[in-house]
């Protein structure tokens, strides 16, 4: 199964944050990776990549949408035009919610679009590092201002490679349930990585 990501950057992405000719070290993987690896192991790749900012955004027809819809629709178009099966994709949310509800409406017109193409996706509320906390089983981390001055002060976790290693190790039945952004994702890639698991 090819796997295609976009996010951010190196938080989400890790090697293939960088140009090609810096992607050599295949241990450097991001939240997208990490997260993917403890659904589902073994058995897929990762084929290629986008940082979030530099997606050609989706321009066919006389379709006027928000952005961030049209960016989720040009990625999608992407990784179906590289021979993916499966898109992985995350995104801030920093509190715009007119962007979490963008990228929903653009998950739903992707997947119209795109029948061939399997789509995990959706906003961290309100960022990767509230998911982290919530993995270390703290209780309302999605509504926390200072997720990452949190991790770093109460649990010692400043490094990219730090948080990468906790989402690799930490015990599912520790994450919080609370952390609805971060189990709705969950779900979506459950869907997709394992369909016969449900």
């Amino acid at each position: 199964m090819k796997v295609f990501l976009a996010g951010e950057g190196p938080g989400e992405l890790g090697r293939w944050f960088n140009d090609p000719s810096y992607r050599d070290d295949v241990t450097d993987i991001g939240a997208l990776e990490a997260l993917l690896r403890r659904i589902r192991a073994e058995g897929w790749q990762v084929e290629g990549a986008r940082q979030w900012k530099r997606i050609t955004k989706y321009r066919r027809g006389r379709e006027l949408h928000a952005a961030e819809m049209l960016n989720v629709l040009g990625v999608a178009l992407e990784a179906s035009e590289a021979g993916c099966q499966v898109l992985a994709f995350m995104r801030d949310r920093d509190g715009d919610r007119e962007r979490e509800r963008d990228i929903e409406d653009g998950l739903v017109r992707a997947t119209e679009k795109f029948p061939d193409l399997q789509i995990i996706g959706g906003v961290a509320i309100e960022e990767l590092e509230a998911w982290v906390l919530a993995m270390l089983g703290e209780l309302r981390s999605e509504s926390r201002r200072d997720a990452k001055s949190r991790l770093a002060e109460h649990h010692g976790v400043t490094t990219r490679r730090e948080k990468i290693g906790l989402i690799a190790r930490t015990e599912l039945a520790r994450w919080s349930p609370d952390a609805s952004s971060l189990h709705r994702w969950l779900e979506r890639a459950r869907e997709v990585m394992n369909p016969t698991t449900r």
